[in-house]
């Protein structure tokens, strides 16, 4: 029985310095999966987008009167994640928080001028 524990012990010393090289590995390539949706969420979002398309979500956040002014800070912060998620919410959206491109077409925005990338929905035709 105490080899049996002593077994435990050493697997779950190694599974936990194994997660913390892995947290430190996800953080240092920018994306981490610690996310309430599930999805994997790059911690520098400037790459994702176009210059200036994140602002332009903000503004049409701040427009629709979700969003305060003064939280238009250019950065996918906490405010622009949960003014996201209020929108996404009345459009029936999936409630994400992040601006996807079914969530920036509702806004009103083109996807091309708000992320780097090329739009798959449209690419891929009706």
């Amino acid at each position: 029985m105490a080899s049996r524990a002593a077994l435990c012990v050493a697997i779950m010393m190694a599974a936990a310095s194994l997660f913390t090289a892995c947290h430190r590995e996800i953080r240092r390539v920018g994306a981490f999966p610690a996310d309430r949706s599930g999805i994997a969420v790059s911690l520098q979002p400037n790459q994702l987008f176009a210059a200036q398309g994140l602002a332009r979500v903000q503004a049409a956040l701040v427009e629709r009167g979700l969003l305060e002014p003064s939280h238009a800070s250019g950065h996918l912060d906490g405010r622009t994640r949960d003014a996201l998620v209020a929108f996404q919410s009345s459009k029936q959206l999936a409630q994400t928080g992040l601006p996807n491109y079914r969530t920036v077409r509702a806004l009103g925005l083109p996807p091309d001028e708000v992320f780097r990338d090329h739009d798959p929905i449209a690419a891929a035709g009706p």
